[in-house]
Protein backbone atom coordinates (compact mmCIF):
# COMPACT_ATOMS: atom_id res chain seq x y z
CA UNK A 1 0.00 0.00 0.00
CA UNK A 2 2.93 2.45 1.41
CA UNK A 3 4.22 1.44 -2.25
CA UNK A 4 1.76 2.40 -4.24
CA UNK A 5 0.79 5.48 -2.82
CA UNK A 6 4.69 6.55 -3.44
CA UNK A 7 4.29 5.74 -6.44
CA UNK A 8 1.10 7.96 -7.08
CA UNK A 9 2.92 10.68 -5.49
CA UNK A 10 5.76 10.26 -7.59
CA UNK A 11 3.27 10.33 -10.85
CA UNK A 12 1.58 13.81 -9.41
CA UNK A 13 5.19 15.47 -8.66
CA UNK A 14 6.11 14.52 -12.40
CA UNK A 15 2.76 15.75 -14.03
CA UNK A 16 2.82 18.69 -11.97
CA UNK A 17 6.41 19.64 -13.44
CA UNK A 18 6.01 18.71 -16.89
CA UNK A 19 3.09 20.97 -16.45
CA UNK A 20 5.26 23.60 -14.80
CA UNK A 21 8.18 23.54 -17.04
CA UNK A 22 5.58 24.03 -20.13
CA UNK A 23 3.88 27.33 -19.02
CA UNK A 24 5.44 30.40 -20.84
CA UNK A 25 5.25 32.63 -17.74
CA UNK A 26 8.51 30.35 -16.15
CA UNK A 27 9.98 30.24 -19.59
CA UNK A 28 10.08 34.04 -19.42
CA UNK A 29 10.73 34.17 -15.85
CA UNK A 30 13.69 31.81 -16.10
CA UNK A 31 15.05 34.60 -18.94
CA UNK A 32 14.23 37.41 -16.22
CA UNK A 33 16.47 36.02 -13.64
CA UNK A 34 19.27 35.16 -16.05
CA UNK A 35 19.19 38.85 -16.77
CA UNK A 36 19.37 40.45 -13.26
CA UNK A 37 21.75 38.07 -12.16
CA UNK A 38 24.17 38.77 -14.89
CA UNK A 39 23.47 42.83 -14.27
CA UNK A 40 24.02 42.45 -10.54
CA UNK A 41 27.07 40.12 -11.03
CA UNK A 42 28.52 43.41 -13.50
CA UNK A 43 27.27 46.25 -11.35
CA UNK A 44 26.83 45.47 -7.83
CA UNK A 45 29.89 42.42 -7.50
CA UNK A 46 32.28 43.82 -9.85
CA UNK A 47 32.52 41.00 -11.43
CA UNK A 48 31.87 41.81 -15.39
CA UNK A 49 35.89 41.20 -16.39
CA UNK A 50 35.28 37.84 -14.50
CA UNK A 51 31.96 36.65 -16.77
CA UNK A 52 33.63 37.71 -19.71
CA UNK A 53 37.26 35.87 -19.09
CA UNK A 54 34.55 32.25 -18.18
CA UNK A 55 32.51 33.13 -22.12
CA UNK A 56 35.88 34.02 -23.59
CA UNK A 57 37.91 31.62 -22.04
CA UNK A 58 39.52 29.33 -25.24
CA UNK A 59 41.09 26.14 -24.37
CA UNK A 60 44.07 25.60 -26.72
CA UNK A 61 42.73 22.42 -27.38
CA UNK A 62 39.20 23.39 -28.50
CA UNK A 63 39.29 26.39 -30.22
CA UNK A 64 35.65 27.45 -29.50
CA UNK A 65 34.41 29.87 -26.52
CA UNK A 66 31.53 29.49 -24.61
CA UNK A 67 30.65 33.15 -25.62
CA UNK A 68 30.47 31.51 -29.64
CA UNK A 69 28.96 28.38 -28.30
CA UNK A 70 26.06 30.39 -26.72
CA UNK A 71 25.39 33.51 -29.13
CA UNK A 72 26.09 31.60 -32.49
CA UNK A 73 24.75 27.92 -31.64
CA UNK A 74 22.14 28.89 -28.65
CA UNK A 75 20.70 31.86 -30.50
CA UNK A 76 20.69 30.12 -33.77
CA UNK A 77 18.16 27.26 -32.06
CA UNK A 78 16.09 29.90 -31.24
CA UNK A 79 15.83 31.51 -34.74
CA UNK A 80 15.30 28.07 -35.81
CA UNK A 81 12.04 27.82 -33.41
CA UNK A 82 11.16 31.09 -35.10
CA UNK A 83 11.33 29.28 -38.49
CA UNK A 84 9.41 26.73 -37.66
CA UNK A 85 6.57 28.90 -36.29
CA UNK A 86 6.63 30.61 -39.20
CA UNK A 87 6.29 27.59 -41.57
CA UNK A 88 3.68 25.84 -39.34
CA UNK A 89 1.74 29.43 -39.75
CA UNK A 90 2.43 29.67 -43.47
CA UNK A 91 1.28 26.27 -44.85
CA UNK A 92 -1.77 25.34 -41.93
CA UNK A 93 -1.65 28.25 -39.45
CA UNK A 94 -3.36 31.27 -39.79
CA UNK A 95 -1.06 32.97 -42.78
CA UNK A 96 -2.53 29.63 -44.85
CA UNK A 97 -5.36 32.39 -45.87
CA UNK A 98 -2.84 34.92 -47.22
CA UNK A 99 -5.28 38.06 -46.63
CA UNK A 100 -4.84 37.18 -42.71
CA UNK A 101 -0.83 37.96 -43.29
CA UNK A 102 -1.44 41.51 -43.82
CA UNK A 103 -2.53 42.51 -40.72
CA UNK A 104 0.23 41.65 -38.57
CA UNK A 105 2.69 42.17 -41.49
CA UNK A 106 1.41 45.83 -41.74
CA UNK A 107 1.78 46.12 -38.10
CA UNK A 108 5.47 44.54 -37.96
CA UNK A 109 6.11 46.57 -40.95
CA UNK A 110 5.47 49.98 -39.33
CA UNK A 111 6.22 48.55 -36.09
CA UNK A 112 9.62 48.34 -37.00
CA UNK A 113 10.29 51.91 -39.17
CA UNK A 114 8.66 54.27 -36.80
CA UNK A 115 11.22 52.89 -33.60
CA UNK A 116 14.03 52.98 -36.34
CA UNK A 117 13.22 56.56 -37.52
CA UNK A 118 12.75 58.00 -34.19
CA UNK A 119 16.07 56.65 -33.08
CA UNK A 120 17.87 58.34 -35.76
CA UNK A 121 15.94 61.46 -35.08
CA UNK A 122 17.52 61.52 -31.61
CA UNK A 123 20.90 60.61 -32.15
CA UNK A 124 21.30 62.91 -35.15
CA UNK A 125 23.51 61.28 -37.04
CA UNK A 126 26.68 60.95 -34.29
CA UNK A 127 28.74 57.70 -33.81
CA UNK A 128 25.49 55.65 -32.06
CA UNK A 129 23.73 56.05 -34.77
CA UNK A 130 24.37 52.53 -36.27
CA UNK A 131 22.48 51.21 -33.64
CA UNK A 132 19.33 52.57 -35.02
CA UNK A 133 18.14 48.73 -35.44
CA UNK A 134 17.75 47.84 -31.91
CA UNK A 135 14.59 48.40 -30.64
CA UNK A 136 13.02 47.21 -33.76
CA UNK A 137 11.89 43.66 -32.74
CA UNK A 138 9.66 42.31 -29.85
CA UNK A 139 10.42 39.87 -27.39
CA UNK A 140 8.27 36.56 -27.97
CA UNK A 141 9.03 35.11 -24.76
CA UNK A 142 8.55 38.46 -22.22
CA UNK A 143 5.06 39.67 -24.75
CA UNK A 144 3.16 36.29 -24.74
CA UNK A 145 3.76 36.20 -20.92
CA UNK A 146 2.57 38.90 -20.17
CA UNK A 147 -0.48 38.54 -22.24
CA UNK A 148 -0.93 34.85 -21.02
CA UNK A 149 -1.22 36.56 -17.28
CA UNK A 150 -3.01 39.58 -18.01
CA UNK A 151 -4.68 39.45 -21.19
CA UNK A 152 -6.54 36.25 -21.96
CA UNK A 153 -9.93 37.39 -21.83
CA UNK A 154 -8.93 38.84 -25.02
CA UNK A 155 -9.32 35.50 -27.12
CA UNK A 156 -7.06 33.60 -29.55
CA UNK A 157 -7.43 35.94 -32.57
CA UNK A 158 -6.13 38.89 -30.48
CA UNK A 159 -3.00 35.66 -29.01
CA UNK A 160 -2.61 35.02 -32.78
CA UNK A 161 -2.29 38.58 -33.77
CA UNK A 162 0.58 39.23 -30.95
CA UNK A 163 2.57 35.70 -32.38
CA UNK A 164 2.42 37.09 -36.17
CA UNK A 165 3.74 40.42 -35.55
CA UNK A 166 6.25 38.97 -32.93
CA UNK A 167 7.50 36.66 -35.28
CA UNK A 168 7.85 38.40 -38.82
CA UNK A 169 9.21 41.73 -35.96
CA UNK A 170 12.41 38.74 -35.45
CA UNK A 171 12.03 37.98 -39.02
CA UNK A 172 12.74 41.45 -40.38
CA UNK A 173 15.79 41.38 -37.33
CA UNK A 174 16.97 38.36 -38.47
CA UNK A 175 17.30 40.32 -42.52
CA UNK A 176 18.28 43.66 -40.52
CA UNK A 177 21.10 41.86 -38.74
CA UNK A 178 22.27 39.79 -41.76
CA UNK A 179 22.65 43.17 -44.12
CA UNK A 180 24.06 45.61 -41.23
CA UNK A 181 26.53 43.13 -39.31
CA UNK A 182 27.47 40.23 -42.51
CA UNK A 183 30.89 41.07 -43.58
CA UNK A 184 31.95 39.91 -47.26
CA UNK A 185 30.87 36.49 -47.53
CA UNK A 186 33.51 33.32 -47.92
CA UNK A 187 32.15 31.56 -51.06
CA UNK A 188 33.71 28.21 -49.92
CA UNK A 189 31.98 28.44 -46.29
CA UNK A 190 28.86 29.67 -47.84
CA UNK A 191 29.10 27.05 -50.52
CA UNK A 192 29.59 23.94 -47.63
CA UNK A 193 26.76 25.83 -45.20
CA UNK A 194 24.45 25.76 -48.68
CA UNK A 195 25.24 21.58 -48.37
CA UNK A 196 24.64 21.08 -45.13
CA UNK A 197 21.37 22.43 -45.30
CA UNK A 198 20.48 20.18 -48.41
CA UNK A 199 21.83 17.11 -45.89
CA UNK A 200 18.93 18.66 -42.86
CA UNK A 201 16.57 18.86 -45.54
CA UNK A 202 17.36 15.39 -46.66
CA UNK A 203 17.13 13.98 -43.39
CA UNK A 204 13.49 15.30 -42.79
CA UNK A 205 12.37 13.68 -45.37
CA UNK A 206 14.06 9.91 -44.87
CA UNK A 207 12.38 9.99 -42.03
CA UNK A 208 13.03 10.67 -37.62
CA UNK A 209 15.29 7.77 -36.93
CA UNK A 210 17.69 9.66 -39.37
CA UNK A 211 17.39 13.49 -37.78
CA UNK A 212 19.33 12.89 -35.06
CA UNK A 213 21.81 10.88 -36.59
CA UNK A 214 22.02 13.37 -39.96
CA UNK A 215 20.06 15.76 -39.32
CA UNK A 216 21.40 17.35 -36.27
CA UNK A 217 25.12 17.26 -37.36
CA UNK A 218 24.15 18.88 -40.92
CA UNK A 219 22.30 21.59 -38.60
CA UNK A 220 24.81 22.73 -36.27
CA UNK A 221 27.65 22.59 -39.56
CA UNK A 222 25.52 24.77 -41.78
CA UNK A 223 25.13 27.23 -38.48
CA UNK A 224 28.95 27.01 -37.59
CA UNK A 225 29.40 27.30 -41.66
CA UNK A 226 27.43 30.29 -42.68
CA UNK A 227 28.50 32.33 -39.43
CA UNK A 228 32.23 31.41 -40.52
CA UNK A 229 31.28 32.62 -43.98
CA UNK A 230 30.81 35.87 -42.35
CA UNK A 231 27.51 35.75 -42.63
CA UNK A 232 25.04 36.57 -39.80
CA UNK A 233 23.86 32.34 -38.82
CA UNK A 234 20.59 33.64 -37.86
CA UNK A 235 19.46 34.16 -41.33
CA UNK A 236 20.35 30.09 -41.67
CA UNK A 237 18.72 29.19 -38.70
CA UNK A 238 15.33 30.53 -39.91
CA UNK A 239 15.89 29.18 -43.41
CA UNK A 240 16.18 25.66 -41.76
CA UNK A 241 13.72 25.98 -39.22
CA UNK A 242 11.28 26.64 -42.81
CA UNK A 243 12.56 23.50 -44.20
CA UNK A 244 11.28 20.98 -41.57
CA UNK A 245 8.26 19.48 -42.81
CA UNK A 246 5.30 21.34 -41.67
CA UNK A 247 3.57 18.25 -39.86
CA UNK A 248 6.55 18.04 -37.91
CA UNK A 249 6.80 21.35 -36.98
CA UNK A 250 4.83 20.94 -33.23
CA UNK A 251 7.07 17.61 -32.32
CA UNK A 252 10.64 19.58 -33.10
CA UNK A 253 9.60 22.28 -31.59
CA UNK A 254 8.59 20.30 -28.25
CA UNK A 255 11.92 18.72 -28.59
CA UNK A 256 14.00 21.49 -28.66
CA UNK A 257 11.99 24.65 -27.17
CA UNK A 258 12.87 23.44 -23.72
CA UNK A 259 16.57 23.23 -24.10
CA UNK A 260 16.33 27.17 -25.71
CA UNK A 261 14.08 28.98 -23.40
CA UNK A 262 15.84 27.07 -20.10
CA UNK A 263 19.35 26.86 -21.47
CA UNK A 264 20.62 29.09 -24.42
CA UNK A 265 18.33 32.13 -24.06
CA UNK A 266 19.40 32.37 -20.39
CA UNK A 267 22.92 32.01 -20.75
CA UNK A 268 22.35 34.68 -23.52
CA UNK A 269 20.80 36.95 -21.08
CA UNK A 270 23.41 36.89 -18.88
CA UNK A 271 26.74 37.14 -20.86
CA UNK A 272 24.25 40.27 -22.84
CA UNK A 273 23.55 42.05 -19.38
CA UNK A 274 27.10 41.95 -17.42
CA UNK A 275 28.05 45.22 -18.23
CA UNK A 276 28.74 47.68 -15.73
CA UNK A 277 26.87 50.54 -15.99
CA UNK A 278 27.98 54.51 -14.94
CA UNK A 279 26.91 57.84 -15.27
CA UNK A 280 27.96 57.12 -19.15
CA UNK A 281 24.90 55.11 -19.24
CA UNK A 282 22.66 57.38 -19.96
CA UNK A 283 22.81 59.59 -23.44
CA UNK A 284 21.41 59.56 -26.79
CA UNK A 285 21.42 56.08 -27.16
CA UNK A 286 19.86 54.87 -23.87
CA UNK A 287 16.82 57.63 -24.84
CA UNK A 288 16.27 56.39 -28.77
CA UNK A 289 16.17 53.00 -26.70
CA UNK A 290 13.92 54.13 -24.00
CA UNK A 291 11.06 55.70 -25.73
CA UNK A 292 10.67 52.72 -27.52
CA UNK A 293 7.56 51.86 -25.71
CA UNK A 294 6.25 54.75 -27.27
CA UNK A 295 7.36 54.96 -30.74
CA UNK A 296 6.12 50.99 -30.98
CA UNK A 297 2.80 50.84 -30.10
CA UNK A 298 2.13 53.99 -32.52
CA UNK A 299 3.82 51.93 -35.22
CA UNK A 300 1.86 48.27 -34.14
CA UNK A 301 -1.55 50.13 -33.52
CA UNK A 302 -1.30 51.95 -36.85
CA UNK A 303 -0.08 49.27 -39.08
CA UNK A 304 -2.30 46.86 -37.43
CA UNK A 305 -5.66 49.02 -38.05
CA UNK A 306 -4.25 49.54 -41.74
CA UNK A 307 -3.74 46.46 -42.58
CA UNK A 308 -7.17 45.03 -40.68
CA UNK A 309 -8.71 47.09 -43.06
CA UNK A 310 -8.27 44.49 -45.92
CA UNK A 311 -9.90 42.04 -44.21
CA UNK A 312 -13.87 41.31 -43.91
CA UNK A 313 -15.33 43.82 -41.03
CA UNK A 314 -16.37 40.71 -39.15
CA UNK A 315 -13.01 39.37 -39.21
CA UNK A 316 -11.22 42.46 -37.91
CA UNK A 317 -9.67 43.05 -34.56
CA UNK A 318 -11.02 46.07 -33.05
CA UNK A 319 -8.79 48.86 -32.39
CA UNK A 320 -9.08 48.85 -28.41
CA UNK A 321 -7.70 45.51 -29.73
CA UNK A 322 -5.27 45.91 -31.40
CA UNK A 323 -3.80 48.90 -29.28
CA UNK A 324 -3.48 46.79 -25.88
CA UNK A 325 -1.90 43.98 -27.50
CA UNK A 326 0.54 46.50 -29.16
CA UNK A 327 1.19 47.79 -25.97
CA UNK A 328 3.02 44.34 -25.72
CA UNK A 329 5.16 45.27 -28.64
CA UNK A 330 8.09 47.40 -27.00
CA UNK A 331 9.03 44.54 -24.55
CA UNK A 332 12.43 44.11 -26.58
CA UNK A 333 14.94 41.95 -25.20
CA UNK A 334 16.70 38.89 -26.57
CA UNK A 335 17.35 40.08 -30.46
CA UNK A 336 17.99 44.10 -29.19
CA UNK A 337 20.38 42.56 -26.66
CA UNK A 338 22.12 40.49 -29.87
CA UNK A 339 22.10 43.91 -32.16
CA UNK A 340 23.54 45.74 -29.26
CA UNK A 341 26.48 43.32 -28.96
CA UNK A 342 26.82 43.46 -33.24
CA UNK A 343 26.38 47.28 -33.03
CA UNK A 344 28.63 48.58 -30.39
CA UNK A 345 31.28 45.99 -29.89
CA UNK A 346 34.04 48.27 -30.12
CA UNK A 347 32.11 50.98 -28.38
CA UNK A 348 31.77 49.91 -24.70
CA UNK A 349 29.84 53.42 -23.68
CA UNK A 350 27.57 53.26 -26.16
CA UNK A 351 26.74 49.43 -25.64
CA UNK A 352 26.32 50.37 -21.80
CA UNK A 353 23.66 53.11 -23.16
CA UNK A 354 22.29 50.13 -25.03
CA UNK A 355 22.16 47.16 -22.77
CA UNK A 356 20.37 50.24 -19.61
CA UNK A 357 17.86 51.59 -22.48
CA UNK A 358 16.87 47.94 -23.57
CA UNK A 359 15.97 47.33 -19.72
CA UNK A 360 14.44 50.27 -18.99
CA UNK A 361 11.83 50.22 -22.23
CA UNK A 362 11.79 46.24 -21.50
CA UNK A 363 10.55 46.83 -18.02
CA UNK A 364 7.99 49.99 -19.04
CA UNK A 365 6.35 48.00 -21.59
CA UNK A 366 5.63 44.92 -19.71
CA UNK A 367 4.13 47.76 -16.83
CA UNK A 368 2.13 49.67 -19.55
CA UNK A 369 1.59 46.54 -21.54
CA UNK A 370 -0.17 45.19 -18.10
CA UNK A 371 -2.11 47.83 -17.16
CA UNK A 372 -3.65 48.48 -20.58
CA UNK A 373 -5.12 44.66 -20.50
CA UNK A 374 -5.89 45.02 -16.54
CA UNK A 375 -8.08 48.13 -17.45
CA UNK A 376 -9.66 46.70 -20.57
CA UNK A 377 -10.49 43.54 -18.69
CA UNK A 378 -12.07 46.08 -15.89
CA UNK A 379 -14.07 48.29 -18.34
CA UNK A 380 -15.35 45.16 -20.07
CA UNK A 381 -16.09 43.29 -16.58
CA UNK A 382 -18.51 46.68 -16.27
CA UNK A 383 -19.87 47.21 -19.06
CA UNK A 384 -21.15 43.64 -18.97
CA UNK A 385 -22.45 44.02 -15.15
Amino acid sequence: MFRICKQSLKLRLKNCLVKFFKLENVAALVLLVAAVCGFAAANWFAAAHQVAAIFDFEHPDLPVTLRFVVVTIGLSGFFFLVGTELKRELTHGMFAERRRLVPPLAAATLGVLIPAVAYLAITRGDVGSNGWAIPTATDLTFSLAVFNLFGSWLGSRARLFLLAFAVIDDVIAVLLVTFLFSAKPNLLFLFLALVCAAVFALSQAMGSRWVFFLGLPAWLAAVIFTQTSGIEAALMAVWLGLLVPAERTVTVERRIHPYVVYLALPLFAFQATATQLGAVAFGAVFVGIAVRPVTKFFGLTLGGFLGSLALPRAERLGINVIARVAALGGIGFTVAMLVADLSFAKQPQLHQQAVAGTFVAAGASMLLGAMALVAGHRSKATDGA
